[in-house]
């Protein structure tokens, strides 16, 4: 059995940015999400200015609880592909009359959109949308 090709996977475990690889791919990680926010919000500046701040430090609140001071729940677990904060960056049309976040943009659906991870990898938006359905998809890993 000839092997299988060279993945790299990038971070460590309990890093800002950790990867864990799986039968040579790489699943996504909460530690991930969060990174993505962080530099969606860092490239956007105006996180001061939301309702919600930074609401996503704490997976089990992330994963069961709702939007601070917007009261829409932050997952869809039935039918995670629906989930609000998945479906508000990733939807020109926003979400239930919500605009595309972040307010004003960038959005991590214009065309050409990069953002720089802590650890120094280059992400484009494309990238991060798909990333984060596929965490969405594995029932949001740890």
């Amino acid at each position: 059995m000839a092997p299988g090709p060279e993945v790299s996977c990038g971070g460590k475990e309990g890093s800002e940015v950790s990867f864990l690889c799986i039968l040579g791919g790489i699943m996504i990680r909460f530690y991930d999400i969060k990174a993505y926010l962080d530099v969606i919000a860092a490239k956007n500046g105006h996180l001061d200015r939301s309702p919600h701040g930074r609401f996503w430090g704490d997976y089990t609140t992330f994963t069961t609880g709702q939007v601070p001071g917007v009261g829409i729940p932050i997952m869809d677990q039935g039918n995670p592909l629906q989930s609000p904060f998945y479906l508000i960056l990733t939807n020109p049309q926003g979400f239930q009359g919500i605009p595309q976040m972040p307010p004003g943009g960038p959005f991590i659906t214009d065309e050409g959109y990069q953002a720089t991870l802590p650890n120094g990898t280059q992400i484009t938006g494309a990238q991060i949308a798909t990333n984060i359905a596929q965490w969405l998809s594995n029932q949001f890993p740890q």
